[in-house]
């Protein structure tokens, strides 16, 4: 049996149908694994992965040619100015979807080890990342892949764990 090819890379306007179909899948799937604050046709949409696009800021991991997971890396300025940061500039991962019937086999790590060599050829110090506490799949990601929890906070009606990644 061959290896799955994995492809990650900055998504194009083609990319979007895919896209918009995996965030309406990860949302409607969100609830079971924590993540309260998704849901179908709200948040994330169509309209997130369009401005994420348009600042060159939306990728895409690829699997034997299909994407199977989608992500967005891009400044945060409100996050910026949450004072439990350590390094300066620093980009924030968010959106992060793996289409549900591959959730549980290291997709979401695959994608975010792309995504820290992304933000490293970008220039960035660090990563900031909100996680909804409630997100046990999450929590268990970052904390299992070194990232340093410098506090919570209630952003968005909800409380987030702040990681923060030192590239």
């Amino acid at each position: 049996m061959n290896e799955p090819v994995f492809r990650f890379r900055e998504a194009v306007a083609d990319d979007l149908d895919a896209i918009e179909i995996l965030y309406r899948a990860c949302a409607a799937n969100a609830h079971t694994h924590g993540n309260d604050d998704w849901e179908p046709d709200v948040y994330p949409n169509r309209k997130f992965a369009e401005e994420d696009l348009a600042q060159h800021g939306l990728f895409v991991l690829e699997m034997d040619g299909e994407i199977i997971s989608a992500v967005t890396l891009l400044p945060h300025e409100e996050l910026d100015k949450l004072d439990c940061w350590t390094v300066s500039p620093a980009a924030c991962p968010s959106r992060l979807c793996v289409r549900p019937d591959l959730q549980g086999r290291h997709i979401a790590q695959i994608t975010v080890e792309h995504l820290l060599d992304e933000a490293r050829r970008r220039g960035y110090k660090a990563t900031r990342h909100l996680s909804l506490c409630s997100n046990v799949a999450s929590d268990k990601l970052y904390r299992r892949m070194g990232f340093i929890q410098r506090g919570t906070v209630e952003m968005y009606e909800y409380p987030h764990y702040c990681f923060e990644y030192i590239l």
